[in-house]
């Protein structure tokens, strides 16, 4: 499985402007201009490969969007090497413009284009611009808006599209060119439930018919369970950990949560310090990963147990606390 994206001890440093309030803080600056000095990125290093979906993970302010913005050529990196399908993207050659894809969150592309227009017009647009031919073109439009459910509302001004319908059309013209390499950065914001899950349903199933390598960003604790193939998760412009969401658990799980269903309710809440919630003759429990047995064979000692259920630490708590423990 080849490389398409080369990150070596990449960084960006950004300059914030410094301004006191007022005409008379702005006249200062003016003559005596001040910058605060942002490390954006302190040297991270990643690969990515053909056909793997790689999520980007980490509080605002992280680095996430840099990242994606130089691998995409639209930000220049300060310090470190950058290599995209053997590019070098802030030179931003034709062939590799043409090989790569960009949605954010956004998401404003088609209303740019013509918010009075249908979307039919916009995906023409798109077509001119990365030379599809016409057979190739109605092909891809036909198969791709079937995969989105798009069927029927190609020719509805753009306008009139609930929001779930503009973002699927957003991710048909980020991808009618089959990108080799697509940047996706919260591409599941605002969306209800329903066009998440059908967003995540197509994202896989375009991975897995062209091989695109993907990179996306998002906080939606099931886009990263449905879609990451690796992780990389990012704090303060350092990467904290890279690798499978397995891996997450494996290296920072430090507690499971334990379900006791009991016979009888007892009349006092057992073990109280260590209860997440309880509901009827239900009790959830969090405790630490070495101390299950142990908890287990006191709890069934003392009380009637009608069922025990071990569960992972659910992942958003897990990664809220990586980024607690590395700030």
């Amino acid at each position: 499985m080849g490389k398409t994206i080369v990150v070596d001890n990449l960084k960006k440093v950004f300059r914030r402007p410094i301004k006191k309030e007022g005409f008379r803080g702005l006249l200062d600056f003016y003559l005596r201009p001040r910058y605060d000095v942002v490390e954006a990125l302190k040297g991270i290093s990643f690969e990515a490969f053909y056909g793997e979906i790689l999520t980007i993970l980490g509080p605002n302010g992280a680095g996430k969007t840099t990242t994606l913005k130089i691998l995409s050529g639209i930000l220049h990196p300060d310090y470190g090497s950058v290599s995209v399908l053997g590019h070098i993207p802030q030179k931003r050659e034709k062939a590799f413009l043409k090989s790569i894809g960009f949605l954010t969150s956004q998401r404003r592309f088609v209303e740019y284009m013509g918010w009075d227009l249908p979307a039919v017009d916009t995906f023409k647009l798109v077509k001119e611009i990365y030379d599809i031919d016409d057979r190739t073109f109605k092909d891809r439009v036909k198969l791709l808006s079937e995969m989105l459910d798009l069927d029927g509302i190609l020719e509805v001004p753009v306008r009139k599209l609930s929001l779930g319908q503009r973002a699927r059309v957003e991710i048909l013209c980020a991808i009618l060119h089959y990108p080799a390499v697509l940047f996706l950065d919260e591409p599941t914001l605002g969306l209800d439930i329903v066009a998440q899950k059908s967003l995540r349903e197509f994202i896989k199933e375009f991975v897995r018919k062209t091989g695109t390598t993907v990179l996306f960003t998002s906080h939606y604790m099931k886009d990263i369970e449905a879609l990451s193939d690796r992780l990389i998760i990012l704090n303060k412009g350092r990467i904290v950990f890279q690798g499978r969401l397995l891996d997450v658990y494996e290296k920072f799980s430090k507690s499971k949560r334990v379900e006791i269903e009991f016979e009888k309710m007892p009349e006092r809440v057992p073990f109280k310090d260590r209860l997440i919630e309880m509901s009827l003759m239900r009790a959830l429990y969090r405790i630490d990963s070495d101390k299950v047995t142990s908890f287990i064979k006191d709890v069934v000692s003392r009380f009637s147990v009608k069922d025990i259920k071990i569960m992972e630490e659910s992942l958003e708590d897990l990664i809220g606390r990586i980024f607690r423990e590395a700030a």
